[in-house]
This record gives C-alpha cells, structure tokens and sequence, in this order.
C-alpha cells in the first residue's frame, strides 16, 4: 500500500509541476524532433543530434506519434510525468533499503520531482530521458556491493544509459574508490560485467561522435560562472552540488571529528561531482546539467542524517537541517514551470486553427507557430493525423 501511495504522490507532484506548460511543446527539442520520428520511422532512433546518439529520447518520440498530432505536447509531457515518478520510486526503495527506512527514501524520491533546477527547462520535457537513467545508474552502482539488482539487468541500464547519454562513463567514478581501496573485489565477475558496461556505453557514443565529425565540445560559446544579472536561480543551482560533495568528502576526513559517512554516502558523492563536472567542463553551466547532481547532493545528506540522527547532536546534523530548510525554500520558490516551458501558445489550440485553415482555405500547407520559430506541414498529412 505505502508503495502505491508513494507513486500517487510522486505523479501528482509531476503533474500539479506541469499544470502551466501540459500543452507547449519546449523549444528543445520543439515539433521537428517528433515530425522526424513520423517521417522516418525506426530508422531515426540512430540519428545523432549534437554530437551524440540518444536512443530512448528517439524512442519515446515513436510512442508519442502514435496518438493523434493534436495532442502531441500533452502526450509528451505525461511520459515525462511517467518517467519521473517512476525514478522517484527506484530512488526511494534503493535509498530505503540501504537506510532501512522508508521515509529517507521517500524524502529522496521527493527531490527527484520537486528538483528546483528542473523548473526551466526539463519538467514536462520527454526529451530529457537521459538525465533519469543515469540517476539511476549512478544510484545503483553507488550501491553496487548490496547486490540490490543482478548483475546482467544492472549491465543493460548501463548500456541503454550509455545509448542515451554521452556522460555516462561519469556514474562509473565510484567504481575508482572501489578499485582504490579493495582492488581485489574489482576483479569478481560482477564488478568485471559492469565496467565493460561502462566500457561498451562509451564505445556506443563514441562511434556515434566519430561519425558525426563534429567537435569534442558541443557548444562554441560557453559560460562558467553565472552572469551579471543572472539570478538567485543560477548561483543556487549551479554552486549546491558541488558545496555538497566537497562538503562530504571532508567530513570522510580522518582528522575532522565528525560521524564518518558511509560508503553509499561517499560513492553518491564522488558520482554526483563527476556528473556535475564533466557537462561543465564539455559544455559550461546549463540547468539541465545541474538536476542530477542536485538530486544526488540531497540524497547524500539525507542518508548521512538518517545515519547520524541517533548520535548526539552535532553541527553536521544541525547542518544537514539549515540544508534542507534552503532546499525547501528553492523547490517551493522554483516549483513551476518557468518561461521556456510556458512560453509561446498552446499546441493543441495551434493544431486545431491549422486544420480548420486547411480545411476552409484549400491550402497546401499551413505553418504551426511554435515558442522560438514554428514549422509547415503539409495539409494532407496534417488532416489524416488529427
């Protein structure tokens, strides 16, 4: 029953997230991304875009087209809902087992669906299906000795990860720890299985990346530090995640005389800065960059509260409390969807208005305005797939 609930309550918080943009499709990816699925059927799925392959973004784009254009964003928005509850609820029975308590976990899988970051650009977004998997991963493989899920489904997550995201190989960073420190366990079958995992995921982007001819860098112009102007929203979101791993890592410091974290604790870390650094690098600051980092920063310092709270109370547990009353402030603050979600008119209404002009005017082709550009259709097609 409690599982029930928890996924209710994680699909109404995606919803009542996306109540203002349901029906808008983003900029990113924007129509033509799900008109090149229409046109080209399964043939599109290897398709790269920027420099990478993103197999289930392409795929969800197949389920999307099988319902009728008119309804398109809607469609497009409640997998997005789909996806993140279903996330929320990996987060909160990986993070329950481990913690052995249900409502750690359950405070975990929250910040998968009230993530502040998300708010501009990937709520109601389908598209950004390869920040969910490799939250998953990195959970997983932070956990890898608990042996929560055999050893061949966790290697697929990885290598379907690895087809969607060209960071992948970043959720592999706890496995460095691992080798550091018990470098005989690295060499087991299980641990063998999944770094060619890891491995293989790399090659696929990389053979994908090679084929495009395009550079190593996806943007030429990049920002690393929030620009004059820029906001509470960029200086808090880009600069949380890292504070926080920094911060564990020098509560793990022998010479400090705080409660040690546990491994789980240090690994969602060493994953999260990895996560965190390598898009920064490649690319600069970006708020899709900082979900994941940002989720995995939060379920750091819930698991070390829960596995401190019983100790006498010190400044870290006071600490880890102020955390969350910021973090708190941040996602009710950022909880809806900002103005590149919101933007620009409904899909629905647009589609309608076109097939009516078609209809009535004996047109050809009829042009859909969309939030940052639009795109022509060709009536015939148009008519047939309303």
């Amino acid at each position: 029953m409690r599982w029930s609930i928890s996924f209710i309550t994680f699909i109404v918080i995606g919803l009542s997230r996306v109540i203002q943009s349901i029906d808008r499709l983003p900029p990113d990816p924007g129509y033509d991304f799900f008109e090149n699925s229409y046109e080209s059927g399964l043939s599109v799925l290897w398709r790269t875009e920027g420099g990478y392959v993103d197999i289930p973004r392409r795929a969800l784009a197949e389920v999307v087209i099988l319902f009728p254009i008119h309804y398109t964003a809607i469609v497009g928005t409640l997998l997005w809902v789909i996806m993140a509850a279903a996330t929320a609820i990996t987060v909160t029975w990986i993070v329950g087992a481990i913690t052995k308590s249900h409502m750690a976990g359950f405070i975990c899988g929250l910040l998968v669906v009230l993530n502040p970051s998300a708010s501009e650009s990937q709520i109601g977004n389908q598209s950004v299906v390869k920040w969910f998997l490799i939250l998953i991963v990195a959970v997983y493989v932070s956990s890898l000795e608990l042996e929560m899920i055999p050893t061949y489904v966790l290697a697929t997550l990885i290598l379907i990860c690895g087809a969607s995201n060209p960071v992948t190989f970043a959720a592999a960073s706890p496995l460095i720890l691992q080798f550091l420190t018990r470098p005989d366990v690295i060499r087991t079958k299980r641990y063998l299985v999944i770094i060619g995992a890891f491995i293989v995921a790399f090659l696929i982007q990389y053979a994908a990346w090679k084929s495009t001819g395009s550079g190593w860098r996806k943007y030429e112009e990049r920002v690393y530090w929030p620009w004059a102007g820029s906001g509470m929203f960029w200086f808090y979101n880009f600069l949380i995640s890292p504070l926080t791993f920094l911060g564990v890592f020098a509560v793990a410091l022998p010479i400090l005389p705080f409660p040690k974290p546990s491994k789980f604790v240090i690994n969602i870390a060493f994953a999260g800065l990895s996560i965190w650094s390598v898009p920064y690098f490649l690319s600069g600051m970006a708020d899709r960059y900082f979900v994941v980092p940002q989720i995995l920063a939060g379920i750091c310092v819930v698991t070390y509260a829960k596995e401190t709270y019983k100790r006498k109370v010190n400044l870290l547990l006071i600490a880890c409390t102020f955390y969350f009353l910021i973090a708190c402030v941040a996602m009710a603050h950022w909880y809806q969807s900002m103005w590149f979600l919101t933007s620009g008119p409904r899909w629905s209404v647009e589609v309608d208005q076109a097939v009516i002009q078609c209809l009535d005017e004996d047109a050809k082709t009829v042009f859909i305005d969309q939030f940052m550009g639009g795109i022509s259709l060709d009536c015939s097609v148009l008519v047939m797939r309303s």
